[in-house]
């Protein structure tokens, strides 16, 4: 005997009869029910936003100055002050002391936009040896080799040749020195102490290493014709360089024998060995 079948209720018969609200009514059953909502990010304290990274453009390097001279010069122009030779010479001579090429290159530039005439007149003489100094103490003897050149020959003088022939030798271009050198001699002549004694010094430093016997004899006679004696170690390292040491010895006779001045210039009889 089959099973007799379970009556079927349908959903909505157990869900039980259905009462219509009206949409107030549903609004304000949502409103009691809903609960207020608190985000964990509003309850934390409000921070900065972090500063924008500044991205410079790419381009070419631009020149730093090193030291305050750049900025000394821009402040005279932007408060249109004209810049007097004096100030010229006391960042010239900071740029000396602490070897900034780029603030000389700064300092000249300055000169040839608003000062060209102390490029050109022998009056601007000392200015331009404080430009040259500068130049040879930051090892820069290109610069101050053009600075030279661009100088008018009455406008030299044994500063101007001694600050640029040393520092060549000092830079190790011994051969534009030695050239620099006859330059100077068919123009002015050698200076006198304690210059001609600088000029002489690095000369023969470049004889000793451009290994120029001829040249060095030369300057040797010069040593003697000034009364430089303070030479006597740079001759004997030229003649030592050059395998010399029989001029080597007969040098050091020389000195020895030779009488000496003291300080009040009088001769004093020679030493006793």
């Amino acid at each position: 005997m089959a099973a007799a079948k379970a009556p079927t209720v349908s959903f909505l018969a157990r869900a039980g009869p259905v009462v219509a609200r009206s949409p107030a009514r549903a609004a304000a059953s949502h409103r009691k029910k809903a609960a207020p909502v608190v985000l964990p990010a509003l309850l934390e304290r409000p921070r900065r936003p972090p500063p924008p990274v500044a991205v410079e453009p790419r381009g070419p390097p631009r020149a730093e100055s090193g030291s305050g001279a750049g900025d000394v010069l821009r402040l005279m122009d932007a408060l249109r002050v004209p810049v007097e030779a004096d100030l010229y010479a006391t960042l010239l001579k900071d740029c000396a002391a602490e070897s900034d090429a780029g603030g000389a290159r700064l300092v000249h530039d300055h000169i040839r936009r608003h000062a060209k005439f102390l490029l050109l007149d022998p009056a601007g003489t000392p200015l331009m040896n404080r430009l040259l100094l500068a130049y040879a103490a930051a090892g820069d003897s290109k610069s101050a080799l053009d600075v030279l050149g661009g100088m008018p020959i009455p406008a030299r003088d044994g500063v101007s040749w001694a600050t640029v022939i040393a520092g060549l030798s000092a830079a190790g271009d011994h051969a534009a020195a030695l050239g620099l050198f006859a330059e100077m001699l068919r123009h002015r002549g050698i200076a006198g102490p304690p210059l001609g004694a600088l000029v002489l010094a690095a000369v023969l430093r470049g004889c000793g290493e451009t290994r120029d016997y001829g040249l060095g004899r030369c300057v040797h006679g010069l040593v003697l014709k000034t009364g430089a004696r303070c030479l006597g170690a740079s001759l004997a390292r030229f003649y030592a360089l050059l395998g010399r040491e029989v001029d080597a010895r007969r040098l050091r006779a020389a000195v020895s024998s030779s009488p000496r001045r003291s300080r009040q210039g009088r001769r004093t009889p020679p030493r006793k060995e």
